[in-house]
């Protein structure tokens, strides 16, 4: 269905819609329909139908949590500021610093195996009993 825009920033442009009908049998045997008007054409009549009824679910969630998660003291609906003096752990400071531990580790490891190797090279062999020529 093709429509004209009359009115508007628009005016003389045209819209294309389509209907799609989502038929739901009730328990007296009849039927009933909805119809959802849409103007995007990529989704096909069952992700149309997914969506409208997603977003009942979410409006029909928010109605029932309304009704039974009703705050009980009026307090409860007030907001308070936020302390910026507030400490909070950041999880990526968290990560960093086990990382940092890890590096440091490494690096002592490494100057342990280094010196180890210098002190080999620059110590002397053990000294062998003198020879005596021979007479």
């Amino acid at each position: 269905m093709t429509l004209s825009i009359n009115e508007g920033p628009r005016k003389g442009q045209t819209v294309t819609l389509r209907q799609v009908t989502r038929r739901v049998p009730e328990r007296g045997g009849g039927t009933r329909q909805i119809h959802a008007l849409t103007s995007q054409d990529d989704l096909t009549a069952g992700e149309v139908c997914w969506r409208m009824s997603a977003r009942w679910r979410e409006e029909n969630y928010f109605r029932y949590a309304r009704t039974r998660f009703r705050p009980r003291r009026a307090g409860l609906l007030c907001a308070a500021p936020d302390n910026p003096d507030r400490m909070v752990p950041n999880p990526a400071k968290k990560a960093a610093a086990a990382r940092i531990r890890q590096a440091e580790a490494a690096a002592q490891a490494a100057e342990t195996a280094r010196d180890a190797a210098l002190l080999q090279l620059r110590s002397p062999a053990p000294a062998r009993p003198p020879t005596c020529p021979a007479r």
